[in-house]
């Protein structure tokens, strides 16, 4: 009768350890799907953020650039002199 009860109970403790296995598989089954889900929504959301930023700074350069330009013509002499000592400071700089 001892004999017949340990293999009820060994029987017992494989079947619950077959049971946390497959618990356990599953666990790590949705916890990684979850993951993935969450790994694509943060991807989704950089990308549409990266492109806000991308068009943010092209407005901001293009911007700047109109600024220059217009700059440029309100005062051409100016400018040219500007942009002459800064290619002379720019060549001291080099020729150390």
């Amino acid at each position: 009768m001892d004999a017949k009860t340990t293999d009820q109970e060994y029987q017992q403790v494989k079947n619950d350890l077959k049971a946390l296995r497959e618990d356990f598989a599953s666990l790590t089954k949705s916890v990684a799907d979850g993951q993935k889900s969450n790994l694509s929504n943060l991807r989704s959301e950089l990308e549409r953020e990266g492109k806000e930023a991308l068009d943010y700074a092209r407005k901001t350069g293009d911007k700047a650039m109109h600024d220059v330009e217009s700059k440029i013509s309100e005062r051409p002499f100016l400018s040219v002199v500007l942009i002459f000592l800064a290619g002379l400071l720019v060549g001291k700089l080099l020729d150390r």
